[in-house]
């Protein structure tokens, strides 16, 4: 027989110390210190004495009318105590390495988990049914699990009762075969084919957000304890699932039905307890359905417990807060009511008193149960649920049932079950107690946290936004603190000579070199006539021009347009001629501006010539680290911090242009790439259909008269390329801003997925949906799991209207400073 069977009324050998003796005992020990008369609130030694009391509110679901007297804050209530080590302090309590997941650090040393930074395999969005009424569809995303053809359809009937491994209030298990000991969580469903519903998603989407938060922290003590997440997702038929480990030992329900464990397993059993509550609890996760059927063993011979069935789970901020689809943070009441501590029984809940600490008690209980089996534990419960907040009675009920339980156990479960939340121990406390009143206790050693060594400080880099000391270069300073290069003042190496009469027509317009032209033509390879593109050296081609290796420079290519031999013995015509005078001018004036920010995203031009055949040419520097498209895969992104630097480097560039009125207009995945392989700095190249309304990127070349000249690639277009004005008064450097969205789609989400948001932006880019809450139901489903900065960044920019659309500047600050929190609206 367990300790604590039996029922007999014993005189106690140590009988327990008054309330008040008990308190300030139990606060020696824990280095806490409890006010005399003053409500029992926990103050930690040395700590601050004074608190601001919590805010109050009444849960959604029981609110008071608007003109009801509202209750003063109750006084002397804390939040959760500090603890000893900080999280951010503690070896392996972070996010593993390579985790997206963002954490806030509160000041009691605990943390929140970012609900936005949850890597996400099921996107929610929101339709209207025929009854108008607003309803959430889900999604996969490109990190969900694949479950086409591996698993059965939705088991309803005798299916389920014959197939299903367990059932649940929101679902049902079934075995998962395709991966080792897995099982799938699936929501009931009813009807056939168009017809089916489903019913639990919300929660069985909830609890996956919540367990895909908790496995980021591997090697943290007590994640042992939680059921592990193997996969999860959405079906073709919009049924969510999540896979989760196959836990084999039954639950302490089935082993604790006559009596609890035997007395050599309990020490383990409450460590591992004791320290899978602390791990939620330190990460403001409230479990709120602790019960012994929710507490598991992995094999029949293990002692070690593991806590399922997170569908309940809920918090005052952070991932257990959240709705299934992000649009609501509170709290919500659940679990067990009988199990339930007293600051969570009754009509109101008074928020401020809501804490992790709800699952000490329940914890208490389910530790109690180990104890002494399930039926003494059913007694524990209904004499503590009579009780209420008086903790004499509670105290004298723990006394009468746990009996000869070992002291340090009972000791720690008491300290779980305190009726006042102020005084009620967290489960790190209650384990720390427990350890101490343990002879027998063994500390493990701890891994010394090592003081990182300080990384040498670079000092801040100065950036000038004006031309260079002796540029030539003239600029008209706007008021909106951007600046318009004078065209004129570019020192080009190439200068036209218009053509007159018969000369303009037989031969059209001639080039020739100025002072500031390259003394290289000697150097120059012959021209690649008539698409002879085989030749060595050639790197690349396209309609207006070639790209060769260009040796007589250190790491240079040259640039060079297309030679045509019309008749033979007749001069070459060279076609994109127009097209390179303007790309190189362009360059050449932004090389006056060497010092700014953003210089180092745009390619470096060397200088500009013309040959004795007057082929012009423009030597640049050679890019070696490929493109962005050859850099992606089609189905992921970049990792987080690599990602950010991209975002970085291509919005630093593109503030860099749009501050001196040039537009790029054609940035796609093609047009972005880096110097070198492994470099995660952007350089955006091809200018040649810059342009502008007026300054150096206005015209095309060849004398025409200033204009925004506009062109690029269809598909990364805005919505106001299909309406820019009569005078195309329109169109702005915002264009860029709306395919830089898209770009960094590309960067953290894939190819694949930018691809197909490219297709699903079709309407709106033509016009035909101008719904920009629909707009943002689309972002939010292409970009599921992306950080929740990026994913605001992205959403700014590529919002339909041009004038509430991000700047590539917005977008950096966005990206830089608002890490996690939800931003605007779409």
């Amino acid at each position: 027989m367990a300790p604590g069977n039996d029922r007999e009324q014993q005189p106690n050998e140590n009988p327990a110390p008054d309330h008040e003796n008990w308190i300030q005992a139990m606060g020696q020990q824990l280095n806490l210190r409890f006010e005399p008369g003053g409500e029992g609130e926990q103050v930690p030694a040395g700590g601050p004495e004074n608190q601001v009391p919590p805010k109050v509110r009444v849960d959604d679901a029981e609110v008071q009318p608007p003109d009801a007297p509202q209750v003063p804050p109750a006084q002397g209530i804390p939040n959760m105590p500090p603890l000893a080590v900080p999280m951010q302090d503690r070896p392996n309590e972070k996010p593993k390495e390579g985790s997206r997941m963002q954490v806030e650090y509160k000041d009691n040393g605990t943390m929140v988990i970012d609900p936005y930074s949850v890597p996400r395999t099921i996107a929610t969005g929101h339709g209207a049914g025929l009854d108008g009424v607003r309803h959430a569809v889900y999604a996969p995303t490109r990190l969900s699990t694949d479950v086409e053809g591996k698993i059965t359809p939705p088991l309803q009937g005798a299916d389920l009762n014959e197939h299903a491994l367990g059932r649940g209030g929101t679902g049902y298990l079934q075995t998962y075969p395709e991966m080792e000991d897995a099982v799938i969580k699936r929501p009931y469903s009813f009807g056939e084919g168009e017809d089916r519903q489903f019913l639990g998603m919300e929660s069985i989407i909830h609890e996956t957000t919540i367990l895909s938060a908790l496995g980021e922290f591997e090697g943290a003590k007590g994640v042992e304890n939680i059921i592990k997440v193997k996969g999860s997702g959405v079906t073709g038929d919009g049924e969510p699932f999540v896979i989760m480990e196959n836990l084999k030992g039954g639950t302490l329900d089935n082993r604790i039905a006559n009596e609890g464990l035997p007395p050599a397993q309990l020490d383990q059993f409450a460590e591992g307890l004791l320290s899978g509550i602390s791990f939620l609890q330190n990460r403001n996760v409230i479990h709120q359905d602790l019960k012994i059927d929710n507490i598991m063993f992995r094999d029949q011979d293990s002692v070690e417990p593991v806590i399922i069935d997170f569908n309940a789970a809920s918090a005052t901020e952070g991932i257990a807060a959240t709705t299934d689809d992000y649009e609501e943070f509170r709290y919500e009441r659940d679990g067990e009511p009988n199990m339930q501590p007293p600051e969570k029984q009754g009509n109101e809940i008074n928020l401020a008193k809501i804490t992790p600490k709800a699952d000490s008690w329940t914890g208490g209980l389910c530790l109690a149960a180990a104890v002494i089996g399930k039926q003494n534990q059913q007694q524990l419960i209904q004499e503590a649920r009579l009780a209420g907040e008086d903790q004499v009675a509670i105290d004298a009920a723990l006394d009468a049932q746990l009996g000869t339980a070992p002291e340090h156990i009972k000791v720690a479960i008491k300290g779980m079950m305190r009726a006042d939340v102020a005084e009620r121990l967290t489960a790190e406390q209650a384990l720390e107690l427990m350890h101490q009143n343990n002879p027998e206790y063994v500390p493990e050693e701890q891994p010394q946290a090592q003081a990182p060594e300080p990384e040498p400080q670079e000092p801040e880099r100065v950036y000038n936004e004006d031309p260079k000391e002796g540029s030539p270069i003239r600029v008209q300073r706007k008021r909106n603190g951007t600046m318009v290069i004078e065209p004129d003042s570019v020192p080009t190496g190439i200068e036209m000579v218009p053509q007159r009469g018969r000369d303009a027509r037989q031969f059209g317009n001639r080039y020739r070199a100025t002072q500031h032209s390259l003394r290289m033509n000697q150097h120059v390879p012959p021209p690649i006539v008539d698409g002879e593109h085989d030749q060595p050296g050639v790197l690349a081609h396209g309609a207006t021009g070639v790209l060769q290796d260009f040796t007589e420079m250190e790491n240079a290519v040259l640039k060079r347009p297309n030679a045509v031999q019309v008749e033979a013995g007749e001069p070459l015509t060279y076609i994109g001629i127009p097209q390179l005078l303007h790309e190189a001018k362009i360059l050449t004036a932004l090389a006056e501006f060497d010092g700014a920010k953003g210089y180092e995203n745009i390619p470096q031009i060397k200088g500009t010539g013309i040959t004795e055949q007057e082929e012009p040419y423009m030597v640049m520097e050679k890019l070696k680290g490929g493109n962005l498209a050859e850099r992606i895969p089609e189905d992921k992104g970049m990792p987080q911090e690599q990602a950010e630097a991209f975002a970085n480097g291509l919005l630093n560039g593109l503030d860099f242009l749009h501050k001196r009125n040039i537009v790029h207009q054609d940035l796609k995945p093609n047009n972005i790439m880096f110097r070198e392989e492994g470099d995660e700095v952007p350089v955006i190249i091809d200018y040649d259909l810059a342009t502008a309304h007026e300054g150096v990127a206005t015209g095309t070349g060849e004398g025409e008269p200033d204009g925004f000249d506009l062109s690029g690639t269809p598909d990364i277009m805005p919505p106001e390329a299909k309406n820019p004005g009569p005078n195309k008064e329109n169109l702005s450097e915002k264009i860029d801003a709306w395919s830089a969205g898209l770009l960094l789609v590309t960067a953290v989400a894939g190819s694949a997925t930018a691809e197909l948001l490219k297709t699903d932006l079709v309407e709106f880019r033509n016009g035909e949906n101008k719904d920009s809450n629909q707009l943002r139901v689309l972002l939010e489903r292409h970009l599921a799991g992306v950080p929740q900065n990026m994913k605001e960044a992205i959403i700014g920019l590529l919002k339909l209207n041009p004038t509430t659309r991000l700047s590539a500047e917005q977008a950096l600050t966005l990206i830089n400073h608002a890490k996690g929190g939800p931003g605007g609206t779409g």
